[in-house]
């Protein structure tokens, strides 16, 4: 054998190397396969468009091995409808929601969940397994997925995907020093709650009552209000399973989501100074920037 015959086998086993030896989950992020249905978003309004019209508008080669594989991985997980020879590319109804400016937070959130995990088999079995639990280490997971039906050979790119779009989505979260699996519904509970903690100090009008008033004169104000938060929800008793749900509620929605706004979230049980703790809540609930009134049960 020559030495281009054998240059041409060794390029040929790294092709057979390369080849995936399934189709039960896509060969990219959820987040990659978005290029393709965002792209027909911005210039295509969302509407039908021609394949061609589509690429030369992103500036991409249709034809590109790059170019076909975005397409695949968009079908299949099921954003578009068209292959990589059709005509024209289009967004499935779910790739709308997932998408489009028009959908409310929870409504994308639920689209994107139900594409990027629910509908994919393999990612479904990993999080019906893990969710609300500490994430395990790699050679589990991959365990796991082989249960699924996912060939050895390609168990860690299944978990690595997996776990990229966890991540994307917002249901991996470290929390108190470990990644944790948040159950979706917690994780759209918390775009809903969002609207109610973020509100401009002028939309909260200070109209105390005589003896609340008195009550707020007695507590030393400190630190700059128009940062602060003041969150109120249940909390339990130390260790109780009401903090444990309340602590994660906080740590994983409410705080990350405030993060942006440069909000710190204040709990009446963190309130750091000595005095009656009800003229305290009462003073933080007057004060703070934005506040959320509401009894939520977490706990469910």
């Amino acid at each position: 054998m020559n030495a281009e015959e054998k240059k041409a086998t060794a390029e040929g086993a790294k092709k057979v190397k390369r080849t995936r030896r399934t189709t039960l989950f896509p060969a990219s992020s959820f987040e990659e396969a978005l290029t393709i249905p965002n792209a027909i978003q911005k210039h295509a309004s969302g509407d039908k468009v021609r394949r061609l019209t589509l690429f030369d508008q992103m500036g991409k080669s249709p034809d590109s091995g790059a170019s076909r594989q975005l397409i695949v991985n968009s079908n299949k997980y099921g954003l578009t409808k068209g292959n990589y020879t059709a005509e024209h590319l289009e967004l499935t109804p779910a790739g709308k929601a997932a998408t489009s400016a028009d959908s409310s937070p929870k409504d994308k959130l639920t689209a994107r969940f139900k594409l990027a995990i629910s509908n994919i088999p393999p990612f479904k079995a990993l999080y019906e397994a893990q969710k609300g639990n500490r994430l395990p280490a790699p050679a589990v997971l991959e365990d796991l997925a082989k249960d699924s039906g996912i060939p050895a050979a390609d168990a860690k790119e299944c978990v690595e995907i997996f776990i990229v779009n966890a991540k994307f989505l917002g249901i991996l979260k470290p929390i108190a020093g470990a990644e944790r699996i948040i159950p979706i519904e917690q994780v759209i509970e918390g775009l809903s709650t969002i609207q109610t903690i973020v509100r401009p100090a002028s939309d909260v009008e200070e109209r105390p009552e005589a003896g609340v008033a008195e009550q707020v004169k007695t507590v030393t104000t400190e630190g700059d209000w128009g940062n602060v938060c003041f969150y109120i929800s249940p909390i339990g008793d130390d260790d109780s399973e009401h903090r444990k749900h309340a602590d994660l509620f906080l740590g994983s929605i409410v705080e990350p989501a405030l993060e942006e706004f440069k909000l710190k979230v204040v709990r009446a049980d963190k309130i750091g100074k000595a005095g009656m703790i009800t003229a305290q809540v009462v003073e933080y609930i007057l004060k703070s920037r934005s506040y959320l009134k509401k009894n939520l049960d977490i706990s469910s």
